[in-house]
């Protein structure tokens, strides 16, 4: 159904708050309104001119002391991952069905935690392809799922086990071909050993030209190609290859020493490269570890000893990044490890503490990751034609990044979730 101004529409709703922020870098003061057409989902109408047709409106709600703000955005998760501290070698040991099912749970935990789309960085054969369908047919019950399949790694490299092994350039374009073909939304590279056991971090994974394959493959059928990079080598080879999106980006020497290059930061804002550097998964790995420690656990005293050396060195990698000039995207990562759905916030709140404005640490999972979903046409924003994906906050998310901690009411499609 058509919506015609000045007539009664039965899917018309019209929300109204104290404050309305369109975009995190919003500094305009027009009325707190939306006007949403329920029978597609999007906004029809913004600020006064959604005021001015209030009269067509069925259904209104008002948040008297609320702010209307963009819902998050999470470009790194990995739905089949539990996020109770097990590494991603267990998943071997539950069926499709199960994943599938753990999967949609999780990507039901971050909607209600305010996060409408979510970019996962891999699972096992075609369970994320699975999900992404069953998420699209409840799709006001679940957030816009963006899919990379199998991420294309070496043998015995990180994340082996959910199937995307290829060795050598030709077999990396081949296995590109085949996620492309199966209809996933990115390609992910695995570019250095990461957390899985047996490979090395420290250690690129794949040559330029290797990498090369693979990302050829992605822009040539309009995907984004991201890379996986936990050390130097690695993030310089992503860079060369043509990646859009670098995942961790940690300036490892191959003798695993933390050695920020500027040189090679500028590189990446000279190409438009975007960064994730996953800072939360590394701050709930701490806050987890430090208790155990405590206990006298030894595994756990070693691991929080080499994560508490490593927080120091990301905080010289990511803020000589800031200074770079390259822009940052948020990436929970969650279901690795510590991290559960829904701590999305968490990421944008560490952003800021390591030196990005609260306005670009918003967009960095907001507008910044809309773009690098390659969805910003459609979210990342209010916006008259948009899904009408929205918080109603405590606060101006812009002066206080946690009133994202728990949000009055999150909308998805224009639909109240919960």
């Amino acid at each position: 159904m058509g919506i015609t101004p000045g007539e009664v529409n039965p899917k018309l709703h019209l929300v109204t708050a104290a404050q309305l922020l369109t975009d995190p870098f919003d500094v305009s003061r027009q009325p707190a309104a939306l006007l949403i057409d329920q029978a597609n989902g999007h906004f029809v109408a913004i600020g006064g001119e959604a005021l001015s047709r209030h009269a067509e409106a069925s259904l209104r709600t008002h948040f008297e002391q609320g702010v209307l703000a963009p819902a998050l955005i999470d470009c790194h998760v990995h739905l089949v991952l539990p996020g109770d501290g097990s590494f991603g070698e267990a998943s071997l040991e539950l069926s499709d069905e199960e994943l599938l099912a753990r999967s949609l749970e999780n990507a039901t935990a971050a909607l209600n935690a305010g996060v409408v789309a979510v970019q996962d960085q891999g699972s096992r054969g075609s369970v994320g392809l699975a999900a992404r369908a069953a998420a699209r047919s409840k799709a006001h019950s679940h957030p816009l799922l963006s899919v990379a399949g199998r991420p294309i790694t070496v043998s015995n490299g990180h994340m082996w086990y959910y199937g995307g092994t290829a060795d050598g350039a030709e077999a990396v374009g081949t296995m590109a071909g085949h996620l492309v073909g199966e209809g996933v939304d990115l390609l992910k590279l695995v570019a250095s050993g990461g957390g899985t056991k047996g490979s090395n971090e420290f250690l690129a994974s794949y040559t330029v030209d290797e990498l090369r394959a693979g990302v050829e493959v992605a822009h040539q059928n309009d995907l984004v190609a991201a890379a996986h990079a936990g050390c130097a080598d690695a993030i310089a080879n992503a860079c060369e290859a043509g990646c859009d999106v670098i995942h961790h980006c940690n300036f490892y020497t191959p003798r695993g020493i933390q050695e920020f290059d500027p040189r090679l930061a500028s590189r990446l804002a000279e190409a438009g490269v975007a960064v994730d550097p996953t800072l939360w998964v590394t701050q709930s790995l701490l806050e987890a570890l430090r208790p155990l420690a405590g206990e006298g656990d030894p595994d756990s005293k070693t691991e929080l000893e080499r994560f508490e050396r490593h927080w120091v060195g990301k905080h010289r990698d990511v803020q000589g990044l800031i200074e770079a000039g390259v822009r940052m995207i948020a990436g929970s990562d969650a279901g690795w490890r510590y991290v559960r759905f829904g701590d999305t916030w968490r990421e944008v709140a560490a952003l800021a503490d390591f030196g990005l404005s609260n306005r670009a640490a918003y967009a960095a999972a907001t507008t910044h990751a809309a773009e690098a979903l390659r969805r910003a046409d459609r979210t990342g924003q209010i916006k008259r034609g948009y899904d009408a994906d929205f918080l109603v906050l405590t606060a101006n998310p812009t002066e206080d990044l946690s009133s994202l901690a728990k949000p009055t009411a999150i909308y998805r499609l224009g639909t109240r979730v919960g």
